[in-house]
């Protein structure tokens, strides 16, 4: 047992004035005259020693009752393992769990609003002049400061929900970093989260030896939930009038199945398709949506459905542009290509034209989304370095090579891109097999002709091509041999298409044969760069978006759905410019980039899925897990706790035994008053005159 104010404990040296008192017994007696007491000396020593061990009792009564009165104010306590008194100039550091998943409502309400109650509680329970911080997952500069009582209450009664979900380890290094800034004692820091298993295990925690951990878990009740994971088309294109394939990847995270569950899609805010899902308890499965492209532009696209009572996770948004036409560029150096005008100038979705390589102008290559060199002869090296960074910068290239054997200048190009290169031209009769029906160019096109029975293109020769370790090869058609016929190279974000024939119908039937038109339609069609769907509103987010006009001109990012306009900061590279949002600020749903105050491409946001795994850990799992870590003296309230000062007192000392003390006094006094009444009740009965009859 120690003592909160061990100085009051001298007081224990008056417990010898009771004692004095007991030994001398300033008592004033009064003499009773008997005419005969021989009968009363037996009943006298009897009553003499009754009376001394009453004396007795009443002493200790007292004493107990003034020793207990001292250690009421020396303030005892039993100090405990958990225990730990904050050094001068510590903080108290209140984190706040604002992610989606505490929009959820638990017995006593909304999450997050538990949450806040129990912060200012926590705010209550401390003296006015404690220092404090909040913590949340938006990690705002504007809670980073310490701050007063008053203060504290304030930021709290601001809290709002945030798109940004932090694991708990991420919670207790900010603090740590927070600590290590702004002062150097120990700290107290409570945790007020619905303590999801995703965020409490996803990385192992590190805790500070010297900090005093409580957890305070809200409550939250069992609840079902379907969530909408990742979103893709089957195409790596979107095209106007053209038939759509969206696959949607939705998981059942309950135990209960779903029969007809609604399914919508909508774009651009205008209702497009709806399905009826069933789908199985723990159930993950693929869900496809086709529907026809009528519009063109930027398309901002939500897919929902409706589950109750988790709703956040609901829907995802995702983006994607539509051009009205395609802009195909054919570059020949002797004369122009005829099968591929009949291929392309009678389909209204795209523009095609054919100019000479001594028209090419490099400044005009990012006009095209596809150029087909045609048979080059020559290739200045300006040029093939312009066509190089086109490339990377996400264009496309189909090279078709010469008949004559000249294929140095596309060589030239292949190796400016890291990419195989022609060599000897091999004459052998053959006939093309391996067909890759899977590959995107053939979406569609065997389930009206099936390829696989009819008979490949035939040739009687094709360039070898030399394969670069370090590069990417798809290949979508072989020669008997093995080697490429019709493959696809990578190179930054674009890609070059590489035909290992001349277009030469003495060389190879290609030119007449039914493949043609998938070949060279459906890689024209897909030449369009493509942007990605969405991101994820996570920490550090950064987006790659493609470049304005003006490469200058200052972004601003706006929000679709909220009053929220934002400067991110941003990066120019080659494939793009890649920009870095304040996650924090940022809701999921549509956000318009704007260059020069005119909007020019958009960005779509989705929460991170984890927050939709509705599991949690119990009051003994999580408990473990912090003492596991190293936090001993880890401490937890449970969600039907309330805080309060004197607890407080408890957590930082001990077990405080001032009411026990209290009680030991009131009993002590107690005892003292019936002894005494019991002594003068016996007083009272000796009276004189019965003394004289005996």
């Amino acid at each position: 047992m120690q003592f909160l104010f061990p100085g009051v404990l001298w007081a224990l040296s008056l417990l010898a004035l009771p004692v004095i008192i007991h030994i001398f017994n300033f008592r004033k007696h009064t003499s009773i005259y008997f005419s005969n007491v021989a009968f009363l000396t037996g009943v006298q020593q009897a009553r003499r020693s009754r009376s001394t061990l009453k004396d007795i009792l009443i002493l200790i009564a007292r004493l107990l009752a003034l020793t207990a009165v001292i250690l009421v104010f020396a303030r005892p306590f039993i100090p405990n393992n958990t225990a730990q008194k904050l050094s001068g100039g510590a903080t108290i550091s209140i984190y706040i769990d604002n992610s989606m998943s505490m929009e959820l409502e638990g017995r006593n309400g909304i999450l997050l609003e538990q949450a806040k109650l129990k912060a200012l509680e926590i705010a209550d329970a401390f003296p006015p002049s404690t220092q404090f911080r909040l913590i949340t997952n938006n990690f705002d500069l504007k809670h980073a400061n310490i701050v007063s009582q008053w203060q504290i209450k304030e930021l709290i009664a601001g809290v709002m929900f945030s798109g940004v979900s932090r694991s708990v380890n991420d919670i207790l290094q900010y603090n740590q970093l927070m600590n290590e800034q702004k002062n150097k004692g120990n700290n107290w820091l409570f945790l007020i989260s619905d303590f999801q298993t995703t965020a409490c295990l996803s990385e192992p925690i590190v805790v500070d030896s010297v900090q005093q951990y409580t957890l305070m878990p809200v409550s939250v009740q069992p609840t079902n939930n379907i969530t909408i994971d990742t979103v893709w088309f089957s195409s790596p294109g979107t095209f106007l009038n053209k038939l759509e394939e969206l696959n949607l990847q939705i998981t059942n995270h309950s135990d209960q199945a779903y029969k007809g569950l609604p399914l919508n899609l909508s774009l651009n805010n205008t209702p497009k398709t709806l399905l009826n899902l069933d789908i199985e308890p723990q159930q993950t499965k693929t869900v496809t949506m086709p529907f026809i492209q009528t519009q063109s532009g930027l398309i901002f696209a939500k897919a929902e459905i409706t589950d109750y009572p988790v709703t956040y996770d609901n829907a995802i948004y995702f983006n994607y542009e539509i051009k009205k036409q395609i802009n195909l560029l054919e570059v020949y150096s002797n004369t122009p290509a005829v099968f591929l005008p009949a291929i392309f100038n009678n389909d209204s979705n795209f523009v095609f034209r054919a100019i000479p390589l001594s028209s090419l102008v490099p400044d005009q290559l990012n006009q095209f989304d596809l150029i087909i060199l045609n048979e080059l002869q020559t290739l200045s090296g300006g040029l093939s370095t312009a066509l190089a960074q086109y490339i990377y910068n996400g264009g496309k290239v189909l090279i078709i090579p010469p008949a004559n054997g000249n294929i140095d200048p596309s060589n030239q190009l292949l190796i400016s891109c890291n990419g195989p290169v022609f060599t000897e031209f091999i004459q052998t009769k053959g006939q093309c097999i391996n067909l890759n029906t899977a590959h995107a160019l053939f979406n569609g096109v065997f389930a009206q002709q099936n390829f696989q029975e009819a008979k490949l293109p035939e040739y009687t020769g094709y360039y070898h091509l030399k394969l670069n370790n370090n590069t990417i090869v798809n290949s979508v058609l072989q020669t008997e041999s093995g080697e490429p016929f019709f493959t696809i190279v990578g190179f930054g974000s674009g890609s070059i298409s590489l035909l290992s024939v001349p277009m030469d119908p003495g060389i190879t039937n290609l030119i007449n044969h039914p493949l043609v038109l998938p070949l060279f339609y459906n890689t024209a069609l897909q030449s369009q760069s493509v942007q990605r769907l969405y991101y994820t509103l996570e920490p550090g987010l950064m987006a790659m978006v493609k470049q304005p006009t003006n490469i200058s001109a200052s972004i601003i990012l706006k929000s679709n759905d909220h009053d929220l306009e934002l400067i991110p900061k941003k990066l120019i590279n080659q494939t793009g410019i890649n920009i870095y949002p304040d996650a924090e600020q940022l809701f999921q749903g549509h956000y318009s980039l704007y260059a020069d105050k005119e909007p020019y491409t958009g960005l779509s946001l989705n929460i991170n899925r984890h927050e939709s795994v509705i599991n949690y850990l119990s009051d003994d799992e999580l408990l473990k897990l912090f003492k596991s870590a190293g936090a001993t003296k880890a401490t937890l309230f449970s969600s039907r706790q309330k805080i309060s000062g004197a607890k407080i007192e408890t957590m930082q000392r001990g077990k405080d035994l001032t009411a026990l003390f209290i009680i030991v006094t009131i009993m002590a006094l107690l005892t003292e008053i019936v002894l005494l009444k019991i002594r003068l009740s016996k007083a009272s009965n000796q009276v004189p005159g019965k003394a004289n009859s005996i």
